[in-house]
């Protein structure tokens, strides 16, 4: 999106965003400093996806189902948004690692249905 595109009022402006946390006050969680983002949520949703797709395509930090859900989870997004990010990668690594936590997510959703059909 150009900046010419996209009015004043739609833009968020600011020098940091600020976590709240109950037991521990106050913390700046990342500056903006410098930065506009669009106020729409696919555009922040898109952001965190191209950051994510980015961060699994440049390191080695994500190796297990877990790392992937805690990284997704830190920048936003629900696991159910495994599927854009599996269009968005292009390592083979990275993309047989979503695909099984698809998998797994799906797998656990058919064993507890089962299981309630089962059980009545």
């Amino acid at each position: 999106m150009k900046r010419a595109e996209t009015n004043r009022d739609e833009m968020i402006y600011g020098s940091s965003v600020i976590c709240a946390n109950l037991n521990k006050g106050f913390k700046v969680q990342y500056s903006l400093t410098q930065h506009t983002y669009p106020n729409g949520i696919d555009t922040m949703f898109q952001l965190s996806l191209d950051h994510m797709a980015k961060i699994m395509e440049t390191s080695d930090r994500i190796t297990n189902i877990d790392a992937l859900k805690s990284m997704m989870h830190r920048k936003g997004l629900n696991l159910r948004f495994l599927w854009v990010l599996l269009t968005k990668v292009k390592l083979k690594q990275s993309r047989d690692l979503i695909m099984a936590a698809i998998l797994v997510r799906t797998m656990r959703r058919i064993v507890n249905e089962e299981v309630k059909l089962g059980s009545t």
